[in-house]
């Protein structure tokens, strides 16, 4: 879909990106086309050099591998049906000898360390953490 096309599936409420994004543009509650990045951030989209791209495609989801990308840059994330305060994060563990980083999986009462299963690396629908 060619930039025009891309700009009116924002307007339906739709994600959009290039194929090579980890991230997705989106439209937010005040009506601004907002760039969510690889690492998690919100930025101002800049539309000027991706409006002669015509390989636009829907956002479907976010992968296992853009929710790595933003773990590692400090942001805490969770898949969309999880529980409302289940959420995965970075954690360096000091050891006297040794410091190992790992992935663990937190709610407001518990933390331990975190594998993927199967489903959640195939899963693409994988978004940041909003505490409620």
């Amino acid at each position: 879909m060619n930039f025009i096309e891309a700009n009116e599936k924002l307007a339906e409420g739709l994600n959009v990106r290039i194929p090579e994004w980890r991230g997705y543009w989106f439209k937010n509650k005040e009506g601004l086309i907002r760039a969510l990045t690889k690492d998690g951030d919100i930025k101002d989209a800049w539309a000027s050099s991706y409006m002669d791209r015509l390989d636009w495609e829907i956002a479907e989801g976010l992968d296992i591998g853009w929710a790595y990308c933003a773990i590692k840059s400090g942001k805490y994330v969770c898949r969309k049906y999880w529980e409302r305060d289940l959420r995965i994060y970075l954690s360096k563990n000091y050891l006297p000898v040794l410091t190992t980083t790992c992935i663990k999986i937190s709610n407001d009462y518990h933390n331990s360390l975190w594998m993927p299963q199967q489903n959640d690396i195939l899963a693409e629908d994988w978004q940041l953490f909003e505490s409620t």
